[in-house]
């Protein structure tokens, strides 16, 4: 099956770049929408307590606004980099751990 690039319009690559420029002057942001960003700053609470799954920029960026996160992370060399980010910016109020849990989910409904 050959590969098609229609999607590679005008639009889209400006787009593209928009989003790499956001990223990189925006860069302990979580990778997230910027109207999501504004809205969970506005959103989140000092006694709030979370659970994430997957980890990132948004860990630590959570972990300074609530009192608590708790993160779950499937890929072993990604705990590995995020748990050094954790301990190098001494960061407190998380509950950071490795679960391969996508090996363990039902994906049944019933």
């Amino acid at each position: 099956m050959a590969r098609t690039f229609h999607h590679l319009t005008l639009r889209y690559i400006f787009d593209r770049l928009v989003e790499k420029s956001y990223r990189r002057t925006h860069p302990n942001t979580p990778w997230l929408a910027p109207a999501a960003i504004d809205f969970l700053t506005g959103y989140l609470q000092a006694s709030d307590d979370m659970l994430e799954f997957g980890s990132g920029r948004s860990t630590l960026w959570f972990a300074r606004r609530v009192h608590h996160v708790s993160s779950v992370e499937h890929n072993p060399e990604w705990y590995t980099k995020i748990s050094g980010k954790i301990s190098d910016f001494s960061i407190t109020g998380i509950f950071y751990f490795y679960s391969n849990y996508s090996e363990n989910l039902s994906y049944s409904l019933f």
